[in-house]
């Protein structure tokens, strides 16, 4: 398996110019994520995904075509040195009536209609058809309807219709983004809501919630807010579930940056069960599409993590 990743990565390196001025309208791309993880409670050195906790490596290969109006889309990905890598997205798309609709159809790839942190409302890597349309600027209607259940069964008609997911983006300008949407059809019924404030420069702030059964109305929420002053970034993360129980996580941190190359950074994590982790990290940029993060925390149980990830977009 290492073999094949490695022979991925070189085709797509050294071959991706070539194929892309062969076939003007095609775009390749990828991605790399891995690093080392030494925990001492398990006193264990493991390859650590910087996205997937517990797997070892992401590697992603992307191609996109569009020829006008019309395109496709192709992904190729792996996120365990141990498993085999599948196509994670595999689909069609167009625009209609001067771009004021379009669709997708396929293994699709979509966050338009997604929270910022939570990616509530995502449809990446479903089996479905979406249709959207943009009545007014700034304004974007999607509907969704799966082809699949999330274990990968294929459905009868009237099972993708109770799936239909529904999706609403707003922009608006030195105001913020707003995104809402769910399934509302099937046996289980879901909404989330998020929105990105904009209006203050130098303010970072988002709040989403989503509600998984609306028969229940048990809401979990995320929360950002970053403030910078020069260099310096002070703000904190926030997430809560209110339900029959409230259940929260505060997360403040302060992150400066020394120069172009290398910022410096410091959180602590405590939650409800005062259990907490104090953090120490930085980033070390390597380029405009790689960066560097060495990290160092010390838990509530006693447990001191060192790790170090790198993340290679190319």
């Amino acid at each position: 398996m290492k073999k094949l990743l490695a022979i991925l990565l070189a085709l797509a390196v050294v071959g991706g110019v070539a194929f892309a001025q062969a076939a003007p309208g095609l775009v390749l791309s990828g991605y790399v994520s891995s690093g080392v993880k030494y925990d001492s409670s398990t006193d264990a050195v493991t390859m650590q995904n910087n996205n997937v906790s517990g797997k070892q490596a992401r590697l992603r290969l992307n191609a996109n075509y569009d020829n006008g109006d019309f395109g496709l889309k192709f992904r190729f990905q792996s996120n365990d040195l141990s498993a085999a890598p599948l196509i994670t997205q595999m689909l069609v798309k167009g625009n209609l009536f001067n771009k004021m609709a379009s669709f997708k159809v396929g293994k699709l790839d979509d966050y338009t209609y997604a929270t910022y942190w939570n990616s509530y409302g995502s449809f990446d890597g479903v089996w479905g058809a979406m249709a959207m349309v943009k009545p007014v600027a700034g304004l974007n209607i999607g509907v969704y309807m799966p082809a699949t259940t999330p274990g990968g069964t294929t459905v009868l008609l009237a099972d993708s219709l109770k799936g239909i997911g529904i999706g609403v983006a707003y922009a608006a300008d030195k105001v913020g983004n707003l995104v809402l949407g769910g399934k509302f059809f099937g046996t289980t019924k879901s909404a989330y809501v998020g929105f990105n404030f904009t209006g203050v420069e130098n303010l970072f702030a988002e709040l989403e919630a989503s509600v998984p059964d609306l028969s229940t109305i048990a809401p979990a929420v995320h929360g950002q807010f970053a403030y910078t002053m020069d260099k310096l970034t002070v703000g904190t993360y926030t997430d809560d579930t209110i339900g029959t129980t409230f259940a929260w996580g505060v997360d403040p941190y302060v992150e400066y940056a020394l120069n172009d190359m290398f910022t410096a950074g410091a959180d602590f994590l405590i939650d409800s069960t005062n259990a907490y982790t104090a953090t120490a990290y930085g980033y070390v940029y390597l380029g405009p599409k790689a960066t560097l993060k060495p990290e160092l925390s010390y838990s509530s149980t006693k447990a001191v993590v060192v790790a170090c990830s790198v993340d290679w977009s190319f």
